[in-house]
Formats: structure tokens, C-alpha cells, sequence
């Protein structure tokens, strides 16, 4: 029971100083980079769902939902855009407790990754593009893979699927796969 506590307790911390800190100093601020086309995409999807807008961004249909509420859409895809990346945050955390049994070690380098990935070069401000989503697929695939390892071609083909899958619906910057 204390080590699960302990356990959970690092992943908080890893979560609240690698991700939360970071970006909750930036939230309230003016949208800027690619945040604009993301949420006009998002409110089209909200408008009109079923138009043809050439690609499929289901990122921006997922998010579309922020529309039906009153308030600050920017502030509230942010959140959004926090909690995916928290996510990210989790899986990677998992990733590294499967890597090593020292857990202190674990919870300091994904600090370590987690903060220079959220810096304000990247993110923004947040929700400027979908790069958290495709670390909760990469993430996620790469964890099903380390905590099933005797099922070695099935996590392969599992992870390779996820990836082309992501990369074909999300229009992912991890890899250039062109559309057929």
C-alpha cells in the first residue's frame, strides 16, 4: 500500500512540475502560432461536422465540443490541450518505471523531458498543435510493448498500426507518411 502511495505521489509530482507549472504561467495568454487555425478548425468541425474540408483533423473534431459551452474557447481548448499532454505525461512516467526500478530515478528524468518538452517554444501557449496526442499514441504503444514482452510481434504490430493510424487520422508531425 506505501509503495503504491509513494508511486502515485512521484507521478503527481512528475505530472504537476513537468507539465501543469509550466503551462498554467502561459494559459491566460493571447492566442498565437498555429493555435488559431486549430481552434477555426475546431469551431468549423462544431459548425459544420460533416464538411469536407480535404483533410480529416480529429483532433479539431474531438475538440469541437468546446463550442456548445459559454465562455473562453481559447482558454478552454487549453485545457484540453493540458489534459492531453498530462496523459503524455502518465504514459511516459509508466514507461519509465517499467525501464527501471528505481523510481526516484524514473520521476527525475521525466521531469527532465517533461520540462524541456513543454516549453514555451513548443507548446506556446497551448493547444498549438497536436504533438501531445501523438506522444499519447506513441507513449501508449511503446508502454503496451514493454508491459507485455513476450508478446513481442503482437506489441510490434500493435505499435506500427497505432502509429500509421495516427499518422493517416491526426495529420502527425512525428513522421511523413503521404495519404493515399
Amino acid at each position: 500500500m506505501n509503495s503504491k502511495l509513494s508511486s502515485y505521489s512521484y507521478t503527481l509530482l512528475a505530472i504537476l512540475l513537468g507539465v501543469i507549472l509550466p503551462r498554467i504561467f502561459l494559459i491566460g495568454g493571447y492566442p498565437m502560432g498555429d493555435e488559431g487555425t486549430y481552434a477555426t478548425s475546431s469551431l468549423l468541425q462544431n459548425v459544420a461536422p460533416a464538411s469536407d474540408s480535404g483533410a480529416f483533423w480529429l483532433y479539431s473534431r474531438f475538440t469541437s465540443f468546446i463550442f456548445d459551452f459559454d465562455g473562453n474557447h481559447i482558454l478552454y481548448l487549453r485545457l484540453v490541450d493540458l489534459f492531453v499532454a498530462s496523459l503524455a505525461a502518465f504514459l511516459m512516467i509508466s514507461i519509465a518505471n517499467e525501464l527501471t526500478s528505481n523510481k526516484l530515478v524514473a520521476v527525475l528524468a521525466t521531469i527532465i523531458f517533461l520540462l524541456v518538452m513543454n516549453q514555451f517554444i513548443f507548446i506556446h501557449r497551448g493547444f498549438s498543435n497536436p504533438i501531445y496526442v501523438a506522444y499519447v499514441f506513441l507513449f501508449g504503444a511503446l508502454f503496451y510493448l514493454l508491459k507485455f514482452r513476450k508478446k513481442t510481434y503482437t506489441g510490434v504490430l500493435l505499435s506500427s498500426v497505432t502509429l500509421l493510424v495516427y499518422q493517416y487520422f491526426f495529420e502527425s508531425p512525428l513522421c511523413c507518411f503521404p495519404r493515399l
